[in-house]
């Protein structure tokens, strides 16, 4: 289930296509800095293609390991986030071990949305409170921006998730 081999290929994919003056995505992707994400399964595969150098950042939603794996934990060299609905997500506890087992010297958020099960978010406008999240995220993590949508939502005394009722939150290591 963590075999990244399809992200690989899509990322090895995209970095052609940026490189190739007949290709619409021709100078529009930095592919030496892209986000592995995936929901469920997907959040495995994501795991699965963490070590790849050209991994910014990894994606886990609602989603975790079966059982730690010191192989996909050693591979790990970018910031992850872990987020979850509640108790009754299936990946619920998956995704809590992770936060907890995830190796000290990673940086990671822990966000669990104890009132929507393992369908997240998503389905709701703009994929909900979810899918803001995951823009947050990224806008931090690949475009570096340090405003209150991107790291502001995530780190300092007045982060936005931090004070949303609807989420309960957890981190080590951001800055």
């Amino acid at each position: 289930m963590t075999d990244g081999s399809a992200l690989i290929a899509a990322i090895d994919w995209i970095a052609k296509e940026s490189n190739d003056r007949s290709s619409r995505f021709y100078q529009k992707v930095e592919a030496g800095r892209v986000a592995a994400m995936g929901m469920s399964c997907g959040g495995l595969m994501s795991y699965g293609a963490s070590a790849d150098p050209r991994v910014a950042t990894v994606g886990i939603w609602n989603s975790g390991l079966m059982q730690p794996d010191e192989k996909i934990w050693a591979g790990l060299h970018s910031p992850v986030i872990i987020v979850t609905g509640g108790e009754s997500d299936i990946a619920y506890a998956n995704g809590k071990r992770d936060f907890e087992t995830m190796p000290a010297q990673i940086p990671v958020f822990y966000g669990v949305y104890p009132s929507i099960g393992h369908g997240g978010t998503y389905s709701q406008d703009n994929g909900g409170a979810f899918g803001v999240t995951a823009l947050a995220w990224l806008k931090w993590q690949l475009m570096n921006d340090t405003s209150a949508k991107g790291q502001g939502y995530f780190v300092g005394s007045n982060c936005g998730i931090c004070t949303d009722s609807n989420w309960q939150v957890q981190s080590r290591g951001l800055k």
